[in-house]
């Protein structure tokens, strides 16, 4: 099985995608920045969950994923603030992509970030215990990331 989460907004069908996707909805617990004329602010951000349409009884049924599986669509996690905003616009909270890797793979299992900014998923990955493989155009982002994850400590039995 493979699940894919997509920040954002998408039409899915228009890019050729067959799957089954769910809305989720990541509660920033505090209003961002957007267009500061209007009086809404936003505080949230979609997350497209998709998994291949085929596979969705085998991933979600027959136990074959991992044991987390029935959560709420809202995830609350507080966004960035102060200098790790500065790393990457779009930077994402580590504590909400282990969220997502715990919810959607088993410890040991491989993580494709195929737009990996500063490393936030390869980070949140080894933390749950699961390899990464991260991809990035800009190199100082990789440089970034990979010195983010220098700084990580392996855990105990990676150690060994």
């Amino acid at each position: 099985y493979a699940h894919c989460y997509a920040f954002g907004r998408y039409d899915l069908a228009a890019a050729g995608i067959e799957a089954k996707a769910v809305e989720l909805i990541c509660d920033k617990c505090q209003i961002g920045p957007g267009d500061l004329s209007s009086p809404w602010g936003p505080q949230h951000e979609p997350i497209a969950f998709l998994v291949k349409t085929n596979t969705w009884d085998v991933a979600c049924h027959q136990g074959a994923g991992p044991a987390r599986r029935r959560k709420g669509s809202v995830l609350r996690i507080p966004r960035l603030s102060g200098c790790a905003v500065s790393r990457h616009p779009t930077e994402k909270p580590v504590a909400l992509m282990r969220e997502l890797i715990e919810s959607s793979t088993r410890i040991g299992e491989t993580v494709l970030d195929p737009f990996m900014g500063v490393g936030s998923t390869l980070v949140a990955a080894m933390a749950e215990g699961r390899r990464a493989i991260g991809i990035e155009l800009d190199e100082g982002y990789c440089e970034a990331a990979a010195e983010r994850l220098r700084q990580c400590v392996l855990p105990m039995w990676e150690a060994l």
